[in-house]
């Protein structure tokens, strides 16, 4: 199960690079307009499974000035290099990788890979929380800044 997800979370990069082509030359200049994006963040919901039910809360890390996002997604670790147009507010992971430890429900962490592998969009929320949303634009993951 590990295996496939890492399959799966490294396809990601994949897709995104597709889809976000233009995303890594505007990181530089966005980063000024999304300076809130940077530090760490609390996933507050993950469509398909409830986040109370993760071993560990999955959260990230986004390093604007490094392009990256680490973090966990419930039981293993995640890291990738950050693709962002904030003006178009796109978003996209790519060389994402995972730790593969086996914990006993996986259902948050499945959840979480499955929507990292199809998120291609953000939108800031009025109430402070970005949400990450697929190409349909529909919700996927909301995330809660941490103080």
């Amino acid at each position: 199960m590990a295996a496939v997800c890492m399959v799966a979370l490294a396809a990601c990069g994949n897709n995104a690079k597709k889809n976000v082509q233009d995303a890594t030359e505007p990181v530089a200049d966005a980063v000024a307009a999304v300076v809130d994006m940077n530090g760490e963040w609390t996933v507050a919901e993950v469509v398909g499974a409830d986040v109370a039910n993760a071993e560990t809360t999955p959260f990230f890390v986004i390093d604007l000035e490094a392009k990256t996002v680490s973090g966990n997604v419930g039981c293993n670790s995640v890291n990738a290099t950050l693709l962002l147009d904030a003006a178009k507010g796109i978003i996209g992971f790519e060389n994402a990788g995972s730790t593969r430890m086996m914990c006993a429900d996986m259902s948050v962490e499945d959840a979480m890979l499955k929507a990292l592998v199809d998120v291609r969009n953000f939108e800031a929320a009025e109430d402070g929380t970005v949400v990450l949303k697929n190409a349909a634009g529909e919700k996927l993951i909301v995330l809660k800044k941490n103080q």
